[in-house]
């Protein structure tokens, strides 16, 4: 399997919903369906379809992950009284109007002071794959979620898990059992499943996740420095990707000279904020300075993801007169390569995503100090996150399945 993940877009949403996990009736895929056009219309779902290049082009879509923000007082009703399953609730809200799904603004506004939940809603995969692709599917859908999510300003994470054996699993990794949905049980015991299919609410919280978890790089925060608008964090995240020029045309629906345009106003904001930024040298004839202001830039975000989220940016008279402070860089020390069967994630119904023996982005735990300034508000003294070096194998690497 040669596995690439990328956001998706609404022709992916049939082939998703195909793999849900069994338990969702009909009538709710429909509902369902409604909401992932809509949240994805209105850019509040980050969803993810992983691909396996060595498939025929029809047929490389293996497994999805979607995720939400919802609001702090949906998010302690969901560990306190909500019923099973979360993901339900969620959608039926919605559709009376009451939605528990953060806008865009309500994102931005979030995180730029209080902090996020982030909701996995949910993951599947083909029903045809082996034990062994499950487990790697599930390690590059970790790896998504790190990639899309790390740099946000998040004070929680939650995910409904079923199964008391993933419950366990979660629990190993750092997490916590934040609803067994004792109570909705209790009073309806007609309602309650077998343990290989009862539903748990499990996560983790900026206050109580350990160092080096593998939740840990979640709740690593640092203040964006260039405050890139939207249009300009999409070209750059695709470009993350690794998505050439041509891809980038069409995924955002937009000319090659807008695309040119975009790059130019993403290198004018850079400099204005950091003049020495770029490199000199090179002939802006060949492109060669182009090519290496785009690697320069690129290099940067991939220690600094807080840049490809929003939040409220200053003036600009602000962003000209403020210095730019960077956290020291730990170099990463050599870490051996994991394969596939090395993963200790097991496939036993719905997975969780959240789990140890994963493969994530490697990621060197570095701490540093953020200092107040004229930029929006700091957190001083948070831990810093830089994406690209390696993590504590301690944390993933298990024994190898039987």
């Amino acid at each position: 399997m040669h596995l690439t993940y990328r956001p998706a877009n609404a022709g992916d949403i049939d082939a998703c919903l195909e793999m849900l996990p069994g338990g969702f009736p009909v009538p709710f895929r429909a509902r369902l369906a409604q909401a992932w056009h809509a949240w994805l219309r209105d850019g509040i779902m980050q969803m993810v379809v992983l691909e396996d290049a060595h498939r025929p082009p029809d047929d490389r879509r293996i497994a999805f992950g979607s995720s939400v923000f919802v609001s702090a007082e949906f998010a302690e009703e969901a560990k306190t009284t909500l019923p099973p399953p979360l993901a339900a609730q969620v959608v039926r809200r919605w559709h009376t109007g009451c939605s528990p799904v953060l806008s865009l603004d309500a994102v931005r506004e979030a995180n730029s002071g209080p902090g996020l939940t982030l909701l996995v809603l949910h993951i599947g995969w083909l029903p045809r794959l082996s034990a062994d692709d499950v487990r790697w599917a599930k390690a590059r859908l970790l790896e998504a979620l790190l990639f899309f999510h790390s740099g946000y300003l998040l004070n929680e994470v939650l995910q409904e898990v079923i199964s008391e054996d993933e419950r366990d699993r979660g629990l190993a990794a750092g997490a916590s059992v934040k609803n067994d949905y004792a109570a909705f049980y209790a009073a309806h015991p007609e309602l309650l499943p077998p343990p290989e299919h009862r539903p748990f609410l499990i996560g983790g919280s900026r206050a109580e996740t350990r160092d080096g978890s593998y939740l840990s790089p979640l709740f690593f925060y640092r203040p964006p420095h260039f405050f890139f608008k939207r249009g300009e964090q999409e070209l750059l995240r695709l470009a993350l990707l690794d998505c050439e020029d041509e891809a980038v045309v069409s995924e955002l629906h937009l000319s090659s000279s807008t695309i040119q345009k975009r790059w130019r106003t993403i290198y004018d904001r850079v400099t204005l904020a950091e003049p020495g930024f770029f490199p000199l040298g090179g002939s802006a004839d060949s492109g060669t300075r182009g090519a290496a202001k785009r690697r320069r830039l690129l290099s940067y975000l991939r220690g600094h993801p807080e840049e490809m989220h929003p939040v409220h940016a200053p003036r600009r008279s602000e962003m000209r007169g403020a210095s730019v402070r960077r956290a020291p860089q730990t170099p990463a020390p050599p870490s051996r390569s994991i394969r596939p069967s090395e993963t200790s994630v097991e496939a036993s119904g719905t997975g969780a995503l959240l789990l140890p023996g994963t493969v994530t982005r490697k990621s060197w735990l570095a701490s540093g100090s953020v200092e107040d300034g004229s930029s929006p508000p700091v957190r001083a003294n948070v831990p810093v996150y830089t994406p690209g070096t390696a993590v504590s194998e301690s944390i993933f690497t298990s024994k190898k399945p039987p």
